[in-house]
Order: C-alpha cells, then sequence, then structure tokens
C-alpha cells in the first residue's frame, strides 16, 4: 500500500487548522484542506474495508480517528468564523451542530 496520507501528512494538516484558530482563517485555504481530508478520508475507508494485511487496516483505523478529528476541527472553525463574531440568533440547526461538534468531547 502507498500510504499518501501518512501520519506526518495528518499532523500537517491539524496543524494548519491549529493555526487557523489563532490567526486569519483563510476560506480558500480551509476548502482546499477540508477537501484533502474528504479524499483522504475515503481512500482510508476503502483500505479498512478491503483486501490489506491486517498491519495496512490498523494504520489506517488509526488515520481515521486522526481524520475525524481533524474534520471536526474544520467544521468549528467553519462555525466560529461564521458565526463567532455576529449576533447569531439561536436555530435548531445551529444548537445541533453546537452540541455535535463542541470541543467537550
Amino acid at each position: 500500500m502507498e500510504s499518501v496520507y501518512c501520519e506526518d501528512r495528518l499532523n500537517y494538516l491539524a496543524g494548519q487548522i491549529a493555526g487557523m484558530f489563532s490567526g486569519h482563517v483563510k476560506p480558500e485555504k480551509l476548502g482546499n484542506i477540508a477537501l484533502e481530508v474528504m479524499v483522504a478520508r475515503e481512500n482510508v475507508e476503502e483500505i479498512i474495508k478491503g483486501k490489506y494485511s491486517a498491519k495496512e487496516k490498523r494504520v489506517a483505523k488509526k488515520n481515521l480517528e486522526h481524520l475525524k478529528d481533524i474534520e471536526k476541527n474544520i467544521v468549528r472553525l467553519y462555525f466560529l468564523e461564521k458565526f463567532g463574531s455576529t449576533n447569531v440568533k439561536k436555530s435548531p440547526f445551529l444548537n445541533y451542530m453546537i452540541k455535535k461538534y463542541s470541543s467537550s468531547r
């Protein structure tokens, strides 16, 4: 298996997201990272379901958990950017998203 999404790359993507929490969010950059994470997750899930060795599946499962954490941070960052600085009216959808992606999980 060619490991396109090695631990170093996942750490780099997570670092890029973390940097946006403390700085300026660039929507284009956030979108590019989100797209890469989606593609990586699809590839990792394919490995988990496919005919690969136990070691490859174990690494893929670990990477999947890391990707899920990155996805949650992308959603958190998007919502902070979109709704954090304005006076937003609460809605059932917004309440659901806040509950699902709160950092207390």
